[in-house]
């Protein structure tokens, strides 16, 4: 069993408390409007991680990661699903917005 590195669990649950405040507040505020700033913030902090996290790391582990065992796959298939189930409920309305869902959807 692999061992829990403490820095990383901190990454990992500041994460989950993040998802949990942002679900939260759209479920109890569903009339309130969007947030251009926040969703650039939030976009280019994930971004800068990401990019700092395959610059240390490179883009290999994410295979390793997702073919090692039943829960790789599992979490790799929770986020096609995510994925999947984003772009049914968004692309209707950015369409309408006349955005082209492609580059939108690869970022």
């Amino acid at each position: 069993m692999p061992e829990i590195q403490p820095p990383l669990l901190a990454l990992a649950i500041g994460g989950l408390a993040c998802a949990v405040i942002g679900i939260l507040s759209a479920a109890l505020r569903p009339g309130a409007r969007g947030n251009v700033v926040l969703g650039v913030v939030l976009s280019a902090a994930f971004g800068t991680y990401t990019a700092i996290t395959i610059a240390r790391e490179g883009v290999m582990p994410v295979i390793v990661n997702h073919t090692a065992n039943l829960w790789g796959v599992q979490v790799w298939w929770d986020l096609l699903s995510a994925l999947t189930i984003a772009m049914v409920l968004i692309a209707p309305r950015a369409k309408a917005a006349g955005m082209n869902l492609l580059p939108w959807t690869l970022f």
